[in-house]
């Protein structure tokens, strides 16, 4: 059982990062949902603010399409040439 769900977790390909790109999508919407509820009441909410926008990093770095770095993202362009 343990090593079916590791085995769906590590999954590569196309599922693998579909699967990736629904998770972080999931993680982004909760987050800029808290995000934007906190801007109700800025000065109350600041530190709550604070934390959730740092929090928001991660996930938002991983769904940057990638540039001309060749670096690796859920949506990984290809250099023009």
């Amino acid at each position: 059982m343990l090593r079916r769900r590791l085995a769906r977790l590590f999954l590569g390909g196309t599922a693998g990062n579909e699967r990736l790109t629904a998770n972080t999508a999931s993680v982004l919407i909760v987050l800029l949902a808290v995000e934007g509820a906190t801007l109700l009441s800025l000065r109350s909410f600041l530190p709550v603010h604070v934390f959730v926008g740092m929090l928001l990093i991660p996930p938002v770095a991983l769904k940057r399409p990638a540039r001309a770095t060749g670096s690796c993202a859920t949506t990984a362009e290809r250099p023009s040439t």
